[in-house]
């Protein structure tokens, strides 16, 4: 089993392109056309403050974002943040700074009063103590699931791989796999084929930053 990380434009890509037989991955609308979907989870975004903030209520009103500097991860995570601050009907304009940095770095900045920022709860469990993370109102979250080719989903080591991430726990920002189903590396048509196809898969969750 080979993992593989990147944006969520460029995994979509290479899954279509059959450069990857399958990826776990934030479900968007627009990259999902003509390919096979398994839903797993959802995972709700939270908005990530400096702890000194003053709050009122449980939740965060995606409002007031504006005007402040957001800074916005990295590898199309606004894909995700983008309809979160249009939920609720009215122009939200934060002063986004797209970063290029990784979730660790976002809490870090936040933390140290640069800015704020939205990320989801998988993430944050087990760094939220350095910064406030607390619902957006409206609530929103992004949609976890594995993408694969339409031509490969009936492929028995997908549908295998499919199985595991379906019965899986989840623990902290982690999906822990147990891969005895997986021991046969490649799927049916790399048999066929003689090719070397490992599988390959794709989340900014399986690892915690």
């Amino acid at each position: 089993m080979s993992i593989t990380t990147g944006g969520m434009r460029e995994i979509y890509e290479a899954v279509k392109n059959d450069e990857l037989d399958c990826a776990i991955i934030s479900y968007q609308s627009a990259l999902c056309q003509n390919m096979h979907w398994v839903g797993l989870r959802d995972d709700p975004l939270l908005a990530i403050l400096p702890a000194d903030f003053q709050l009122d209520g449980g939740a965060f009103p995606v409002e007031l974002f504006d005007g402040r500097e957001f800074l916005m991860p990295s590898d199309d995570f606004e894909l995700d943040i983008m309809p979160a601050l249009t939920a609720a009907g009215t122009r939200v304009n934060p002063e986004f700074r797209y970063t290029g940095l990784d979730d660790a770095a976002i809490v870090s900045m936040v933390a140290h009063g640069l800015g704020v920022s939205i990320l989801s709860e998988l993430v944050m469990e087990g760094i939220s103590d350095r910064v406030v993370s607390i619902p957006v109102e409206p609530a929103a979250s992004r949609r976890l699931g594995i993408v694969v080719s339409e031509h490969l989903q009936s492929d028995r080591s997908i549908k295998s791989f499919v199985r595991c991430a379906q019965k899986a726990p989840w623990q902290g920002a982690e999906l822990i796999f147990s891969l005895p189903l997986l021991t046969n590396a490649g799927t049916d048509e790399a048999a066929r084929t003689g090719k070397q196809n490992l599988f390959h898969g794709t989340c900014s969750f399986l690892e915690k930053v």
